[in-house]
């Protein structure tokens, strides 16, 4: 049982939210952080109007919830808000502590979006913040966890930069074709050994 997970669900008409995240080791303990973390950001974000908010109530409840354990244990995520607006999405997004997304424009660019933010239920006040995104027509949001970037074929790393070089190679592609493409080039790349859980969660705008 491994702390990665993934989440997409409707908020309103037109707006969505979308979660990734990672809690600290595996086992039964890593499974009860994982539900407590979907849950908590599912409730909240139905009444908090900004994901930092979100992020941030998520870990005032990971820190309650493992006060009286021997080893804390901590979690990364990066939550957004997504709206429509004709062939426009709209989306903001906070990270806390988590690998920062990346977007694969349309033309074949990579931007990082969301600032880093802090790691989720080290701290009672951890700065968390909103940043605003626009994707357009044939852009792509990707929202990964750190199995992709960290897989290992002996002591080299898969890393940002060939993460970067699939997403660039997959202008055109369809949110499936993306997701595929980069669990492909991940599996192939690392060592039989290796076994790091893996998560991948893309929003492509049509065009």
């Amino acid at each position: 049982m491994g702390g990665d997970f993934y989440d997409l669900f409707a908020t309103a008409d037109d707006e969505w939210a979308i979660a990734i995240g990672d809690v600290q080791g595996k086992g039964v303990e890593a499974a009860a952080l994982t539900g407590l973390a979907r849950h908590t950001i599912r409730a909240a974000a139905m009444y908090e109007g900004r994901p930092s908010r979100v992020l941030s109530t998520l870990n005032q409840a990971i820190m309650r919830h493992t006060e009286d354990e021997a080893s804390p244990r901590f979690c990364t995520s990066v939550l957004g808000f997504l709206q429509t607006d004709r062939s426009n999405v709209h989306l903001i997004l906070a990270n806390g502590g988590h690998e920062q997304p990346r977007i694969l424009r349309a033309d074949g660019t990579i931007e990082k979006a969301s600032r880093p933010g802090m790691l989720l239920g080290a701290f009672a006040d951890a700065d968390i913040f909103d940043d605003h995104v626009r994707l357009r027509p044939g852009d792509s949001i990707v929202l990964f966890t750190d199995g992709v970037v960290d897989a290992r074929r002996h002591k080299e790393e898969f890393g940002e930069a060939r993460l970067e070089k699939v997403l660039a190679a997959s202008r055109g592609c369809d949110a499936p074709a993306i997701v595929k493409r980069v669990e492909d080039a991940v599996v192939s790349f690392r060592s039989a050994s290796s076994s790091d859980d893996m998560a991948l969660l893309v929003v492509h705008v049509r065009k």
